[in-house]
């Protein structure tokens, strides 16, 4: 069975998260991904932790499903072979900052110039315009720049950033679609892009309406822990034994919840009628629903509000999520081939197509992995020379 990107080319030169989290999301879709790493020490990433018997989990979360080669580009023979590898790509993802790559001699013009309808997919931490552009970025510089931070806490508290390296996944997922994009638009026009994604722009839209809200109103919304603000009751909420998100903010379902906790009359109170009557007396509400909740264990609240048909969520660790039925029966933890260590755990895509099989269970590649097969096999060079290159450091 066929995947969307067969036969589509992709060039990684990108470290650590974003670009090859934009790359692993081309190869899950069929395209055949090629990590370019500089020889002898590759991506930096291959040294960050946790690893598992010596092996880098960071890489392999970010690199599984790829085909791994070395190359130096500052070297003579290094950019010939570049130019050789352009040839024969659909796709180059870079994740160097703003005029890099230029100054390596292969910025958009040259690439274009070497494969006409080739699309350079660029990742850095403010875009390739605008004041900031030159400014090295990673994930947490972008939070706080970006305001994600302000709104991330809670109020009597300092400024808190994401859990998870929020702004390189979804700037991964954001370049990944704009170059899906721009290869539909090039099927149809025969036209190359130059797709422009930054952590920043990415933190930016992910303020999504509290950016709006402020622009039109001059109000901004405070951080407010595990609320949401604009909808109550919509809360993490203390039981006996742990915590249960629970989603009554529309007016409908806030009727039920009086309901369940036993206190009907609160439907109609006018602190709490309508949603806006709600967000006004949000910490009242909360307080009458949390003294319901503590009142049972997790599994039992979840019970009753499922049987209710009321929206809820119970807290997880990570430890529980890892055993979870609905992770394991949606593919969201794998087990990969590692070609030295056997089967090893991988985290799964989430992005499935109904008839499209889900991504072949391979592991990162080792440092050089493919050389032969992509120097030899593939561009056809003797191994002869693959030799020489390897001796003198520019494979």
């Amino acid at each position: 069975m066929s995947r969307p990107l067969d036969g589509v080319v992709v060039l990684d030169l990108t470290r650590f998260v974003a670009g090859p989290f934009c790359c692993l999301q081309l190869a899950d879709l069929g395209a055949d991904v090629i990590k370019v790493e500089i020889p002898k020490t590759g991506d930096e990433g291959r040294q960050i932790g946790p690893f598992h018997k010596g092996w880098s989990l960071y890489f392999t979360t970010h690199n599984r499903n790829k085909r791994g080669i070395t190359l130096n580009l500052r070297d003579s023979k290094g950019k010939e072979l570049f130019r050789e590898l352009v040839a024969r790509a659909d796709v180059v993802v870079e994740n160097y900052r703003p005029g890099v790559l230029d100054n390596l001699g292969f910025g958009f013009g040259t690439l274009t110039a070497l494969k006409p309808g080739i699309i350079l997919t660029s990742i850095s931490g403010f875009g390739q315009t605008g004041p900031a552009s030159k400014r090295a970025g990673f994930d947490q510089i972008a939070q706080s720049m970006s305001g994600i931070m302000d709104v991330t806490g809670f109020p009597d508290g300092p400024p808190v950033k994401v859990g998870t390296h929020v702004a390189d996944y979804l700037t991964g997922v954001y370049a990944a679609l704009a170059t899906c994009a721009a290869l539909t638009e090039r099927a149809r026009t025969g036209q190359g892009r130059h797709v422009d994604c930054a952590l920043y722009d990415s933190m930016v839209s992910f303020l999504g309406l509290d950016l709006v809200g402020y622009a039109a109103t001059g109000v901004a919304r405070q951080r407010s822990g595990n609320s949401i603000g604009i909808s109550v009751p919509v809360n993490l909420y203390r039981t006996k034994d742990g915590y249960v998100v629970v989603n009554a903010g529309v007016d409908a379902h806030w009727r039920q919840l009086a309901e369940l906790i036993g206190r009907p009359e609160l439907a109609d109170d006018p602190r709490f009628r309508t949603r806006p009557d709600r967000v006004a007396n949000a910490d009242e509400c909360d307080r009458v629903v949390e003294a319901w909740t503590a009142t049972m264990t997790s599994a039992e609240l979840c019970d009753v509000l499922e049987r209710e048909g009321i929206a809820y969520g119970p807290f997880r660790t990570i430890s529980e999520v890892a055993t979870d039925e609905n992770t394991l029966a949606r593919r969201m933890l794998i087990e990969v081939e590692n070609p030295s260590l056997g089967r090893i755990p991988a985290l799964g895509s989430a992005i499935k197509i109904d008839g499209v099989p889900e991504p072949p269970p391979i592991d990162a590649p080792l440092l050089g992995q493919h050389n032969a097969e992509i120097y030899v096999e593939w561009l056809g060079h003797s191994r002869g020379e693959l030799a020489q290159w390897q001796e003198a450091g520019i494979v």
